[in-house]
């Protein structure tokens, strides 16, 4: 796997709050960090029966982003967190593409960024060990798939139960699944005239 040196993060004081549709940013200026390593590193929270954790009951907003090309809907919340409108660390972002421009974008704000896919790690199941070991090892409490064009392992879903944002060009299940991906998909949404659109 491959990864930048340097992580962003910011120094933060009280929770995140919703208020008109809006994450209330409650943040002092980004600090970088470089060379966090894994010592003293927590495992995102749970609660007892394996049930989902809530967003709203996260002190802080620790995002892992997974993205296959461009990586715009990412770089819309990078710019969120800038403009003062969102309350979040970008922890890291993850890439079956090599190529992919998410990646460039990650780099270019110096959150670590990582390359994994089956060229990587061979079989599903060390694919999926592997995103779940980066997710963990940057503390990922919420994790964004922005773009993301493959499927995620049985160990990573169980781990970020009710912990894992989509976004999609309509509301899921409509215009989800086999042949539904890049323009394929917003083509097929603005020909039936779709008026919602958000995160699942």
């Amino acid at each position: 796997s491959r990864a930048c040196c340097a992580s962003a993060s910011a120094s933060t004081t009280g929770s995140p709050r919703l208020a008109n549709g809006e994450w209330r940013a409650v943040r002092r200026s980004p600090v970088l960090r470089r060379g966090r390593g894994r010592r003293g590193a927590r495992a995102p929270p749970s609660i007892p029966g394996g049930r989902g954790l809530a967003v709203r009951d996260l002190d802080q907003l620790r995002l892992g982003f997974l993205s296959s090309h461009g990586g715009s809907n990412m770089q819309a919340i990078f710019d969120a967190r800038k403009a003062g409108r969102l309350d979040a660390i970008m922890c890291v972002v993850i890439s079956n593409n090599s190529r992919s421009a998410a990646l460039r974008r990650a780099g270019r704000k110096q959150v670590p960024f990582y390359h994994l896919s089956e060229r990587t790690h061979p079989g599903p199941e060390n694919l999926d060990g592997a995103i779940l070991r980066t997710l963990e090892k940057h503390e990922v409490n919420l994790v964004v798939l922005a773009g993301y064009m493959k499927l995620l392992g049985p160990k990573t879903l169980s781990r970020y139960r009710g912990r894992i944002l989509n976004v999609h060009p309509a509301l899921l299940p409509n215009f989800g699944g086999k042949g539904f991906y890049g323009r394929a998909v917003h083509k097929a949404v603005l020909v039936a005239g779709e008026r919602v659109t958000g995160v699942t």
